[in-house]
């Protein structure tokens, strides 16, 4: 199951955990993952998580920032040891609509402006509807023995990981795919974190 390979991948994080995503819903899923990647800062493992505006549609996203307020631990050295470091962390909207006032100038300055031509032309428009479709989840990625990587078609929500709102709705969820990449191990008694 993705979702349980997703949870255990974070839990057994030493590093980092790099998580993008279109949706990031406010559900099962999305608090599950929430709880993981807070336990993970705890840990001393650095956090950066970027979701779309649109896709994740909230005038607060206040789930998603609460994870700057999570009480950082100590981050790890290469043989495992911690260091005085803490973890950081790291939340982004892609194009958030709290940018639009300033776009909507630009595009009338754009579209009115013979000096920056028409909307085509300028930079106009595309910024309203600029998404990031992408799926990611990276674990430990500077470490070539730990690094692990997920992607796919999932996004984090009930509905991308087969898990209906309700006995009706439950002809609304995807039948998505996903991959997991990871370094072969070099030997045989490397841990293998799934």
């Amino acid at each position: 199951d993705s979702l349980l390979a997703k949870v255990l991948a974070i839990r057994n994080a030493k590093h980092s955990v790099d998580l993008v995503t279109y949706i990031f819903r406010k559900d099962a899923v999305g608090y599950l993952m929430l709880y993981e990647l807070k336990r993970a800062i705890q840990r001393g493992v650095s956090v950066r998580l970027m979701v779309d505006a649109t896709g994740s549609f909230g005038f607060s996203h206040g789930e998603l920032k609460s994870l700057l307020a999570v009480p950082a631990g100590e981050m790890l050295d290469e043989n495992g040891r911690k260091t005085p470091k803490k973890a950081f962390v790291e939340v982004r909207i892609f194009n958030s609509i709290f940018h639009w006032q300033y776009t909507a100038k630009r595009i009338l300055k754009r579209t009115t402006d013979p000096l920056h031509g028409d909307w085509d032309q300028g930079t106009g428009g595309r910024y309203l509807n600029r998404r990031s479709h992408d799926k990611y989840l990276g674990i430990d990625i500077h470490d070539p023995k730990l690094a692990l990587g997920f992607i796919g078609g999932r996004n984090v929500s009930e509905a991308y990981h087969g898990i209906p709102e309700t006995k009706k709705s439950a002809d609304k969820t995807y039948n998505d795919a996903e991959m997991i990449f990871r370094n072969k191990p070099t030997h045989a008694n490397e841990p293998n974190p799934l």
